[in-house]
């Protein structure tokens, strides 16, 4: 059950970075043949539950190929058997709701959309399921971006979900949030700035994943967001890291070939003609090793438009080559089942079409071709492929010597190009407000925390240290801890003075301990009661002397102030590196602790200083 259950976060997690060039079809399609095999099975035992979870898989695994109507009839079969059996999974019930919505947002239904988001929302606000809603949302942020929704609104949706990333530590998650919101910002914000930033941020967390597909991909993706900047050299510097660092050795062929054809048309582009061409012979190297004819052929794609682009430009002119090889390319439309990957190639075959007509001096073609692909980039509300018709179309009419409607269409293009400009700035401003929102947000939360406190849900109720529960929650919440210090504290022969004293004195000795060392405690330390007669005090402090010179004085002064009836012992460790785990700090404290107990009492040992016993 559980291993179905992770199959079907794992496939989410796919389906929401929507990236062929990740799908590795073979794996993909024998997942689909093991689980029609399951499918059989469930049916002669009759096994509602699983037919409803591998029935689901099953519509999430064709959803990660792109045959979407294959995703909506398994999406069809598992709505059957929810009817017969609801299951009491509420985390499999909320993946499912969420998918069902972005299916029927892509299909237009908003009403069935809208039911299905109402069951998720509430079933995430009763179980606080943080990684479901960041998957769905960030799903759901992409499908409103594709449908141009006025920025505003995206940006602050971005922010929102943000704000939930910081609260979780799954880096799964945040590696896809980071990759949607950079796919986001350079598709449909027009912001390769704050897409190349997400980007990297996403690479880091596939790098801490050990996720070199992710890794590689963003890498590409970095390198295309450095093209647009025309930062050339940095771009092919990224895009060469996927082919040559050994890192990457063994991420899919696809993506070694996607990042050399596009080396190749940065080359095209700078006019490095003998290159590009040595360049294009390599992509058709890694070219023939895609396994998959299908996934092959629609990759040709690239490699058309880039030789077609090579023979209108290079020494080797030649008309007909080039529109042989666009031909080609538009050969391959009819094989691409996804119907937003099919406009995207269109508009880029009849963008490809006008350049080699306006390359070689057929302006009439090129100026109709551009007007086509005016309208159709309008009606697919594709604004980049618009502002670029638009400029075409204005140095066609240049080129025939009709210039009034050349500068009617400059004018066209110079406001629609300042329109991006301002949104951009825009976009800008809305984020930073948003972050000003977030983080008085995040200030009233810190007091809502010290709040908290004083209601004694972190605090010991007997010593008024901070408890485990405050630990817990604190050790939670750190990625990367500051503090680089631990002091484990125990009251020796604790048990031997309640036996003697009785435990209403022992209960005054440990508040009498706690009053002490807290009036010794530095604004940057905090003191927890770890358990019985054990405490716990964690420290920014990163000197190995000064952490000693502490823990001895830590020890007098108890002794001091309790009439030498109770002494402590301190176990320490300090490090300097504050990027390493502050549990195996504590860890390596308490080991140093019981080494001091075994020493003798009433002592204070460094975790450093086991060498010298």
């Amino acid at each position: 059950m559980e291993e179905i259950d992770d199959t079907i976060l794992d496939s989410m997690f796919k389906l929401t970075l929507n990236e062929r060039l990740l799908t590795n079809n073979d794996f993909v399609e024998n997942k689909i043949g093991v689980v029609k095999n399951l499918i059989d099975c469930y049916k002669t035992e009759q096994n509602s539950l699983m037919l409803l979870k591998s029935n689901f898989l099953l519509a999430l695994l064709y959803g990660i190929q792109g045959f979407s109507e294959k995703m909506k009839e398994y999406i069809l079969i598992s709505c059957k058997y929810i009817d017969k059996c609801l299951p009491k999974d509420y985390k499999f019930l909320a993946r499912f709701y969420s998918q069902i919505a972005i299916l029927s947002l892509k299909n237009e239904d908003v009403n069935k959309a809208n039911l299905y988001m109402d069951k998720f929302n509430l079933i995430c606000d009763e179980n606080n399921f943080l990684i479901e809603e960041i998957i769905f949302k960030s799903q759901l942020i992409y499908i409103k971006a594709s449908k141009c929704i006025e920025s505003s609104v995206i940006i602050k949706e971005i922010e929102t979900l943000y704000i939930k990333i910081k609260e979780i530590n799954d880096f799964n998650c945040k590696k896809i949030y980071f990759f949607i919101i950079g796919k986001i910002y350079f598709l449909f914000l027009d912001d390769a700035l704050i897409a190349k930033v997400n980007f990297l941020k996403a690479r880091k967390y596939a790098d801490l994943l050990k996720d070199m597909q992710v890794s590689s991909l963003c890498n590409i993706k970095i390198g295309e967001c450095e093209c647009s900047f025309e930062n050339y050299e940095c771009s092919i510097e990224y895009l060469n890291e996927v082919i040559s660092n050994k890192k990457y050795r063994n991420v899919n062929i696809i993506q070694k070939y996607r990042a050399s054809n596009n080396i190749t048309k940065i080359l095209i582009k700078t006019r490095n003609y003998p290159v590009a061409i040595n360049n294009l012979a390599k992509s058709e190297v890694y070219l023939e090793k895609i396994k998959n004819q299908s996934l092959k052929e629609v990759e040709k794609f690239d490699l058309f438009i880039s030789l077609a682009m090579y023979y209108a430009k290079s020494n080797e002119k030649s008309f007909e080559q080039s529109i042989c090889y666009l031909d080609r390319a538009k050969n391959i439309l009819n094989m691409i089942k996804n119907i937003e990957e099919y406009t995207i190639y269109d508009l880029e075959i009849i963008y490809h079409q006008a350049k080699i007509y306006y390359i070689f001096g057929y302006y009439d073609n090129a100026l109709n071709t551009n007007k086509k692909l005016l309208e159709k980039s309008k009606n697919a509300k594709n604004y980049n492929y618009v502002k670029l018709a638009y400029k075409n179309i204005y140095l066609c009419f240049e080129k025939i010597q009709n210039y009034e409607m050349s500068m009617k269409y400059f004018k066209m293009y110079y406001e629609l190009k300042m329109m991006y400009i301002k949104a951009r700035n825009r976009n800008y401003i809305d984020s930073l407000n948003y972050r000003h929102e977030y983080i008085e947000t995040e200030i009233n939360n810190m007091r809502k925390v010290k709040l908290d406190l004083d209601k004694k849900k972190y605090v010991d109720h007997l010593t008024s240290a901070y408890n485990r529960t405050f630990l817990n929650d604190f050790l939670e919440k750190q990625e990367v801890s500051e503090y680089c210090t631990a002091f484990m504290i125990d009251v020796d022969y604790f048990k031997e003075y309640n036996d003697t004293y009785g435990h209403y004195n022992g209960d005054i000795a440990l508040k009498n301990i706690t009053i002490i060392i807290k009036k010794y405690l530095k604004k940057d330390m905090f003191m927890i009661r770890y358990g019985g007669e054990e405490f716990l005090i964690l420290s920014v402090c990163k000197d190995y002397k000064k952490s000693k010179i502490f823990g001895r004085k830590l020890c007098r002064i108890v002794k001091k102030f309790l009439n030498n009836n109770l002494t402590v012992s301190i176990g320490i460790d300090t490090c300097k590196n504050s990027s390493i785990d502050i549990r195996e700090i504590i860890e390596n404290a308490d080991k140093a602790l019981y080494k001091a107990k075994e020493s003798g009492r009433n002592r204070c040992l460094h975790y450093h200083d086991f060498k010298n016993f």
